[in-house]
């Protein structure tokens, strides 16, 4: 879209427009982008550049599983394609991580925000380690976090809740 437009529009190339897109995950010849501003996961085909809003509706926020647009992101901030084929979002303003099948666009949660053992205050960026985890920074929290991609345990790996200082170390210690 044009540095100008700030508006959310699927189409062809610079017709398109984007608002706050934030990350982008490549998958079979298709760019997932993470649009934060509008709640929406958007998807460019390499070959012919067209932009579809894949999950998500524009400018609606909540939390819900679902196919495509049914589901519902708050401020989705991150993606990544981890080693199982599938999409994991950051879901920042739910403090969760999202997993979408990139074929069928269908989006469940793998880390909820209603587990009262989630870790997450402000998940800020994730990689996949391409062995079944995920790593997670959270900015407020200080943490970075283990996420496993079958159960959606977390472990807080690096870092203590709250104790934002430059200190080096192991685990915990590590601030």
């Amino acid at each position: 879209g044009s540095a100008a437009s700030f508006e959310h529009l699927d189409g062809f190339g610079t017709d398109a427009r984007f608002t706050n897109p934030s990350a982008g995950a490549w998958v079979n010849g298709k760019l997932f982008v993470v649009e934060t501003a509008t709640h929406t996961i958007r998807m460019v085909d390499g070959a012919t550049a067209e932009v579809t809003t894949v999950a998500g509706l524009p400018e609606e926020s909540g939390y819900a599983d679902g196919p495509g647009v049914d589901a519902r992101f708050n401020r989705p901030r991150d993606i990544t394609l981890a080693e199982d084929g599938k999409l994991y979002i950051l879901d920042n303003s739910n403090h969760a991580i999202r997993r979408m099948d990139p074929g069928s666009y269908e989006v469940s949660t793998l880390v909820s925000r209603d587990d009262p053992h989630n870790p997450f205050t402000d998940p800020e960026g994730m990689v996949s380690d391409g062995a079944g985890h995920l790593y997670v920074t959270d900015f407020t929290s200080c943490i970075l976090v283990e996420v496993d991609l079958k159960t959606g345990e977390t472990d807080v790996v690096a870092g203590e809740r709250d104790e934002c200082t430059e200190t080096e170390g192991v685990g915990e210690l590590g601030r």
